[in-house]
C-alpha cells in the first residue's frame, strides 16, 4: 500500500509542477486534499494526540495555500 501512495504523491508532485494540463493540477490537489484528510482522521480515530491529528491539517493549509496561488496566477475568476 505504501508504495501505491509514494507513486501516487510523485505523480501528483508532477502534475502540479508541469505547466500545460490544468485539470490534472486539479485532480493532483484534490487528491492530496483527501489524502491528508484522510491521515487526519485516520489519527483521529485511533486516539492519537492532537498534535498528530492536526499536522495533516496544517499541511493542507499550506496545500490549498498553493492552489489559491495557482488561481490567481491563471487569472481564474471566482464564483462565475
Amino acid at each position: 500500500m505504501l508504495e501505491i501512495l509514494e507513486t501516487a504523491k510523485f505523480l501528483g508532485g508532477i502534475a502540479i509542477l508541469q505547466g500545460r494540463f490544468r485539470t490534472l493540477k486539479e485532480w493532483a490537489y484534490a487528491g492530496y486534499t483527501f489524502n491528508l484528510l484522510g491521515a487526519s482522521a485516520s489519527h483521529a480515530l485511533y486516539g492519537d494526540p492532537f498534535v498528530k491529528v492536526l499536522v495533516p491539517i496544517i499541511i493542507l493549509g499550506f496545500v490549498l495555500a498553493s492552489y489559491r496561488q495557482l488561481e490567481d496566477w491563471l487569472g481564474v475568476s471566482k464564483g462565475e
